[in-house]
């Protein structure tokens, strides 16, 4: 057993609950704000004459988020892989051919 003071986990465990009902609490702040402010939109564009029927705006829920390893590119297929592959090669070929002709490293500061 590591040496020390061992963690109170109640006290965690009431601080994580805490942490939860104020990111609650602020969720559903929000979303009471912006039907709020929906809906005096919608009076107010009435009151001026704009007979403007609008639907009441459904509440806004967090969606899970699924997490992917590539973020929000989309996926490359095997042929694109394939070409990239070929451009890296030739870059480093004529880069590699390049450093051994002038005897320095190409984008090296001179000076």
């Amino acid at each position: 057993m590591p040496s020390g003071r061992r963690p109170n986990l109640d006290k965690r465990i009431a601080d994580l609950i805490g942490q939860l009902r104020k990111a609650l609490v602020a969720r559903e702040q929000a979303r009471s704000e912006s039907t709020v402010a929906a809906q005096m939109a919608a009076l107010v564009s009435e009151l001026q004459g704009g007979h403007v029927a609008t639907a009441p705006t459904p509440p806004v829920t967090a969606a899970p988020v699924a997490v992917s390893k590539r973020g929000n590119r989309k996926p490359r297929s095997a042929a694109s892989r394939a070409a990239q592959g070929a451009k890296m090669k030739a870059y480093w070929a004529k880069r590699r051919a390049a450093q051994t002709k002038g005897g320095q490293k190409v984008g090296a500061a001179k000076g």
